[in-house]
């Protein structure tokens, strides 16, 4: 991260110190600076002091978040700035979430990206052709998956989870057979960032296409989301009497159309917006839409939503699943 040389990482705590240190600044109180920070701020042991022209650069980016404001600019080391305080009700419930939130915002999709790339894994199906690929990521109590990674064939192996523990947990899927998600409950718990998806949000697209050979490629892509859709409407291809005639195919919920291509291995994987929260997951193209591949460079995904109506509807579906080859 080279605006801000991995200060994610060295001082994770850092956002939120920044805000709590310029909040009421001000206000016939004496004006605290840029240098000011970086002399009261307590580095972790072995880290090097902050440098001014670091936390300047990250103030900046919170100016034009909104998240704070300057009150008067010198020269760089010795500005002053304002803060807009968080929820204190929020940060005493869910204090990780906020950090994550913030660091999200300032550090963009470079920290968003290693965040998750912790939590998302990639899925092995046997098949008689071979081994088919997916991801999956951790949120809620457990693991979200597209369905057809766990049923396109058997067994299925998870990284960083043993047959044995996949075995104890069950499986969510919807009751409508057309709805491409999957639920694994695990018992761990997980941070609940997720967010409602909005049409020309930017996102990133994180997933493990299938590379030959290779295992362990996590990409990520950044896109927009393009459009949000309730139903959606298909040609049917028959008689000529019924020659353009429009039908629902399926009862399906909304579903984003996100531009960045999906596909093989991705499915499965999250969506997540600048925020740093989830807001879909990628799926495939869905059956009925036609034997041709998508070449404008479109991805599909549904709205993470879905997820909670898909745990409520408790309905489990049977997997094998083995350890994962190593």
């Amino acid at each position: 991260m080279k605006d801000f040389l991995d200060y994610d990482i060295k001082y994770p705590d850092l956002i939120i110190k920044v805000i709590d240190y310029f909040t009421n600044n001000g206000s016939n109180r004496p004006q605290k600076t840029i240098i000011d920070f970086c002399s009261w701020y307590k580095v972790p042991k072995g880290e090097d002091p902050i440098q001014p022209i670091i936390l300047s650069r990250i103030c900046e980016r919170l100016c034009n978040l909104r998240k704070m404001f300057c009150i008067q600019k010198i020269n760089g080391h010795t500005d002053i700035y304002h803060s807009v305080p968080y929820s204190q009700e929020l940060w005493k419930k869910y204090p990780h979430v906020l950090i994550h939130h913030y660091n999200s915002c300032v550090y963009g999709f470079e920290y968003i990206y290693r965040h998750y790339k912790e939590r998302t894994f990639p899925v092995i199906a046997t098949t008689e052709k071979g081994q088919s690929m997916g991801s999956c990521f951790r949120i809620y109590q457990g693991i979200a998956t597209a369905k057809h990674c766990l049923t396109d064939g058997r067994p299925i192996a998870i990284r960083g989870y043993s047959k044995e523990q996949l075995d104890k947990c069950p499986v969510f899927v919807s009751e409508n057979p057309d709805i491409d998600i999957a639920f694994i409950q695990t018992g761990e718990m997980y941070l609940h960032n997720d967010a409602e998806p909005r049409v020309l949000d930017n996102v990133l697209v994180m997933g493990y296409p299938k590379i030959p050979l290779f295992l362990n490629f996590c990409t990520g892509e950044k896109a927009n989301i393009s459009a949000i859709a309730d139903l959606r409407l298909t040609p049917t291809i028959g008689s000529i009497a019924a020659e353009g005639e429009i039908y629902f195919p399926k009862n399906l919920p909304k579903m984003l159309l996100v531009t960045a291509k999906m596909k093989g291995g991705n499915s499965g994987g999250p969506v997540i917006n600048e925020d740093g929260y989830v807001v879909g997951i990628a799926t495939g193209i869905p059956d009925g839409e036609g034997l041709s591949d998508d070449h404008v460079g479109y991805g599909i995904a549904y709205p993470i939503q879905v997820l909670d109506e898909i745990i409520k509807e408790n309905h489990k579906m049977k997997v094998e699943f083995m350890d994962f080859p190593e």
